[in-house]
């Protein structure tokens, strides 16, 4: 699986393990689904997922200094369930994917105006449909968008389309950067085809492989550091006999953890696991 695929799954796997039913500014620690920290470790991003039929998705941002306050961003969205919810490293921008229907996904990117407040940019969404479409070859579709990470110069993207070809399905997949600061999406990469349920997917493309293994340790990065925030954010709240406590529990996860090979989205899956638990538990824990 490769670190595309396996980052969308392992986010529909977090949200399909919600067990919320309300959502409101007032939801508590416990009915959220999946806790994103941002670089700083002073804002934390948190979905809510219900269980009604459409499900319902919101997503909230929480400062730490003030964890008993938080703010929706952007609306209640309706859908198969979120993708993926990033900000930046400077904190000035962050992006939401919300899978839609079977295979679609669409990105939302927001940016930071106030506090805990971001706003909606303009939809990148048909930019990106326009420019797949007229690139692809004749007879593909595009189906889906999500953001990866933040680069340098803006958001790394990946889209993708199926096609048919002399009565066979094929696939497609191509990189692409929005540049928030002036709304350009632009093309990274060629169109990486390949025959559905072959096999030999584009991951055999040495291009691919370099943007997969660039998404691969940038997604692995921003967990390994979120980790690393929320732990010490938790440990501030603790008084010594708790803190020896989660020192011993850290290093009995950590065991489990190396037992788990890298690469693998089991492994990424525990770790968002172990996130989402300690920042739960800074949430609801009392300060000293």
């Amino acid at each position: 699986m490769s670190a595309v695929i396996r980052a969308f799954f392992v986010a529909l796997l977090l949200s399909a393990a919600s067990q919320a039913t309300v959502a409101s500014d007032s939801t508590s620690a416990t009915e959220f689904s999946d806790y994103v920290v941002s670089w700083s470790g002073d804002l934390l991003f948190v979905t809510f997922e219900s269980h009604d039929d459409p499900p319902l998705h919101r997503v909230f941002a929480i400062e730490t200094a003030h964890p008993d306050q938080r703010t929706a961003i952007g609306d209640d969205y309706l859908g198969k369930g979120f993708a993926g919810v990033y900000c930046s490293s400077d904190e000035k921008w962050l992006w939401v994917n919300v899978g839609i229907e079977v295979h679609g996904a669409v990105c939302h990117v927001f940016k930071h105006s106030a506090e805990r407040r971001f706003e909606p940019t303009p939809d990148i969404n048909a930019k990106v449909k326009s420019l797949f479409e007229s690139t692809a070859e004749p007879g593909f579709e595009f189906d889906a968008v999500y953001g990866l990470y933040w680069g340098e110069k803006g958001l790394v993207l990946v889209a993708s389309g199926r096609g048919q070809k002399n009565d066979k399905l094929y696939t497609d997949e191509m990189f692409l950067e929005y540049r928030p600061a002036n709304e350009e999406v632009a093309p990274l990469s060629k169109h990486f085809v390949s025959l559905m349920g072959a096999g030999d997917g584009p991951e055999t493309d040495p291009e691919y492989q370099r943007w997969d293994n660039s998404s691969l340790k940038a997604y692995e990065q921003s967990l390994q550091h979120q980790l690393n925030v929320i732990y010490n954010l938790l440990l501030q709240k603790l008084d010594a006999a708790n803190t020896a406590e989660l020192a011993s529990e850290q290093k009995q996860w950590e065991f489990a953890r190396d037992k788990k090979p890298p690469g693998r989205y089991e492994r990424d899956l525990f770790i968002q696991q172990r996130i989402n638990a300690l920042a739960a538990r800074f949430l609801g824990a009392p300060s000293q």
